[in-house]
């Protein structure tokens, strides 16, 4: 009983203080309500990540093997065999504890703020404050996780609820990808053409960093899509038993990736002039091809297989290899979610901030600091924004647990064939979107299409 009693005050006590602190840090980097709750978000999003993280390692899930196996699979598998389950599994059993209670966290908030139009709106404020109820329900989220919900829902069911969500998550960032894009390729093209009007006897591309820029990212996305197919190819001849997922995977992308760079710059996509018209290029084709290609090899790496598996890793990977990749993944992650919940007000830089106090729990000079731009309307879709977390959740897991799958006779998590051809599959819905917002404006005129991807 103490130890619960000093642990539940340790919980308020630091719910208290991530309140101010977050209020604080958030209130002066977002000068406005909608970007201080969104980085809030976001700060909480990353602190589960770290968490997950911290619990996966080696030493952490031994910790959790002592403390946790009993409870959590006593009523799954004899007493004797407990010790038997890996202590790896632990670690990853708590990645899935951790993220589901941040998932759950969101995904209720998304159903109640279902058609929230304005600050006006009495649940405005449960989004954009109440930081002191929230933070210890997020807490409390993850604690139910840990010593209340059963193991046999996560054996059961967990890991293909979770799979849905990352697989919802990376359909997302498809179509999120398409508009990120979009929008650096516009800048890089106004800076680019700024620059070359200053020195006219240089040439557009050559005269000015952003020129270079240009072609080099363009070659060095496609190449790289090069070479995520000849490794297949090459993974696919080596291998007794052949990696047919792979290979498809690479090869169809490869002829997709050809298919929308042809299109991207034809007469009937550029002449739109409903869409993005000219700014359509190969530069988008060539982000979107990358990403694509990086799916394939990630879908390599995390193979079943040893022989389909490239630079010889082994299974799982090494845990620096785990918490790099997960670094890279959650940035984009991050700004993924962020700019998917965002309105095109938001992205044209068009609202025209109020000046009221932020709706939350700081003192009031710091409310003087932030600026209520949503009293007339919301600058993104809140159920939207917290749909798109709560998939972000379940997609850092399976990253962290390489999608893998439970076995229910040893308890233990391994990488999957499914896994595999999902990542495979979503490569090539990443290139469906994009033709798809190259053909809507010439196919739809009577529509707008026009601002950076706004197709999907």
């Amino acid at each position: 009983m103490c130890i619960g009693a000093a642990g539940g005050c340790l919980a308020s006590i630091g719910a208290s203080c991530c309140t101010a602190l977050t209020c604080k840090l958030c209130g002066s980097l977002g000068k406005t309500v909608s970007m201080a709750t969104r980085l809030t978000y976001g700060i909480l999003l990353l602190l589960g990540s770290a968490i997950s993280v911290i619990l996966n390692l080696d030493l952490a899930s031994k910790w959790l093997k002592d403390a946790f196996s009993h409870l959590w699979f006593s009523n799954l598998v004899p007493g004797d065999q407990v010790p038997q389950i890996p202590a790896e599994a632990f670690g990853k059993y708590a990645v899935y504890r951790v993220m589901g209670g941040v998932a759950l966290f969101h995904f209720i908030l998304a159903v109640i703020m279902i058609r929230v139009t304005s600050s006006g709106d009495p649940r405005a404020k449960l989004n954009n404050g109440l930081w002191c109820i929230k933070i210890p329900l997020w807490i409390g989220f993850i604690l139910i996780n840990f010593f209340i919900v059963p193991s046999s829902f996560f054996v059961g069911s967990a890991g293909t609820l979770f799979k849905i969500g990352a697989s919802l998550f990376l359909l997302l960032q498809c179509g999120h990808l398409v508009s990120f894009a979009y929008f650096v390729w516009d800048k890089l093209i106004e800076a680019s053409e700024r620059d070359a009007s200053e020195q006219m006897s240089c040439g557009p591309f050559f005269c000015n960093c952003y020129g270079f820029l240009m072609i080099f990212g363009t070659v060095f996305m496609y190449a790289f899509n090069v070479f995520v197919l000849g490794t297949a190819i090459a993974k696919h001849t080596s291998s007794d038993e052949g990696c047919p997922a792979p290979l498809a995977g690479a090869c169809i992308g490869f002829l997709l990736m050809l298919l929308t760079s042809a299109l991207s710059v034809s007469g009937m996509v550029r002449g739109a002039p409903n869409g993005e018209g000219e700014a359509n290029g190969v530069g988008q084709s060539s982000v979107v091809a990358a990403y694509a290609g990086y799916l394939v090899l990630s879908a390599m790496v995390n193979n079943p297989s040893a022989e389909c598996r490239p630079f010889a890793v082994k299974a799982g990977g090494s845990v620096a290899m785990q918490v790099t990749g997960l670094v890279i993944v959650f940035l984009s992650i991050l700004w993924s979610a962020i700019r998917m919940g965002s309105s095109s007000k938001v992205a044209n830089g068009s609202f025209s901030p109020v000046s009221q106090s932020l709706i939350g729990d700081a003192d009031d000079d710091d409310n003087k600091q932030v600026e209520d731009d949503e009293a007339e309307e919301v600058q993104y879709d809140y159920a939207l924004f917290h749909f798109t977390f709560g998939c972000a959740a379940m997609y850092l897991c399976m990253v962290l647990t390489q999608w893998g799958t439970i076995d229910d006779t040893t308890m233990d998590i391994h990488e999957s064939k499914e896994s595999v051809w999902i990542k495979v599959v979503f490569s090539w819905l990443c290139y469906g979107l994009y033709a798809l917002t190259l053909m809507l404006p010439p196919c739809c005129p009577d529509r707008d299409f026009t601002g950076g991807g706004s197709a999907v």
